[in-house]
């Protein structure tokens, strides 16, 4: 026994492995529950019961330290997490906040006939806006130092209007014209996933065949009402179908009427992203 604990240590010492002692201890003993071992006159002898041992740990220490076992992680990735509740109150601050801008909008207003001055001010970037979606494919990928994969596959009604690259969450997203949105992320970890916007308990999640990978798919979107409560819709005229490969995810959004565009169109177009 102690031979193989060794061996257990120089595999997780090879590949750059290092798990906590109570797992591998806990490991060892399950599987010695499950292939227990036999006295020496029976058939299977003691050594074969310990290499089965020593082989299963090595092939989760495999899964752990290679890009096939990073690749494999992924499914415990949400890609739609749900909220408690289809009704998120909006904090008291944030209320109070909006209250006020909404007053200082209606106390400053001026009647038509008077001519106001246009305040001067710098327009703020957000690369979220279609407005700022002004880079060409080759600066993005030049700026953010990673492939990017555009669809090669689009409906004639979607023309590519422009690009955008965010360089706090490392976002680039493609707008089209008529109400397509293509959005890329690459991740490091479960819990940096910026594109994984939550949804609403009462959503309907739908899992599709992207490729090698499942894809969900997803109808709705978050409202607001006058006090900044967001409430979720079920809103057929917003649709998202995300998916993730290896260590990135993308979501392709359509906005726009119902049927003009069906889901196997979207997962025709991301099944061609290149």
């Amino acid at each position: 026994m102690v031979k193989n604990k060794k061996i257990i240590q120089q595999l997780t010492q090879h590949y750059a492995v290092n798990p906590a002692s109570e797992f591998i201890s806990g490991l060892r003993n399950d599987l010695i529950q499950s292939f227990p071992i036999r006295q020496p006159n029976q058939n299977r002898p003691l050594k074969i019961t310990y290499a089965i041992i020593v082989a299963v740990v090595a092939i989760v220490i495999l899964l752990f330290a290679t890009p096939i076992g990073s690749a494999l992680a992924q499914i415990f990735l949400s890609l739609f997490p749900r909220t408690e509740s289809d009704i998120m109150p909006n904090y008291p601050g944030q209320t109070a906040i909006a209250r006020n801008a909404t007053l200082t909008v209606a106390s400053t207003s001026t009647p038509r006939t008077q001519k106001t001055p246009t305040p001067t001010s710098t327009r703020t970037f957000d690369p979220a806006s279609k407005d700022n979606a002004d880079l060409a494919l080759e600066e993005v990928e030049q700026t953010a130092g990673f492939d990017i994969l555009v669809p090669t596959y689009l409906p004639d009604i979607f023309v590519l209007s422009g690009t955008s690259y965010d360089p706090g969450t490392y976002i680039v997203r493609h707008f089209y014209d008529t109400g397509l949105l293509t959005q890329q992320e690459p991740i490091m970890s479960i819990e940096d996933c910026d594109l994984c916007t939550d949804i609403g308990p009462s959503a309907e999640i739908q899992t599709f065949q992207i490729g090698m990978v499942e894809g969900e798919f997803v109808a709705g979107v978050w409202k607001f009402d006058n006090e900044g409560n967001r409430y979720w819709e079920s809103d057929p005229y917003m649709n998202r179908l995300r998916w993730q490969v290896d260590g990135t995810v993308f979501e392709i959004m359509y906005m726009g009427v119902p049927g003009t565009v069906s889901t196997s169109q979207l997962i025709k177009i991301a099944e061609s992203f290149q």
